[in-house]
């Protein structure tokens, strides 16, 4: 990702994805996250992820999500 470039959704949207206490808050997530990201996610592998959701999952996610870089102040 290029400077100044922002990811597809907010690190605070991800952030409340991956701390979701349930499996239905996990869906309602998705939900609002899959129009920003035009719908293009691999089916299967996000099918994976859902049904097996848990802490390898998302750290998983968490390494290969686009953070955004920290500006110095």
């Amino acid at each position: 990702m290029s400077e100044g470039e922002r990811p597809a959704f907010s690190e605070l949207r991800f952030r409340r994805l991956l701390d979701s206490p349930s499996i239905d808050e996990v869906f309602i997530g998705l939900r609002r996250a899959l129009p920003l990201v035009a719908y293009q996610a691999n089916v299967l592998e996000l099918a994976n992820d859902v049904l097996f959701w848990g802490d390898g999952v998302k750290k998983r996610w968490a390494y290969t999500y686009r953070w955004p870089a920290k500006s110095a102040a």
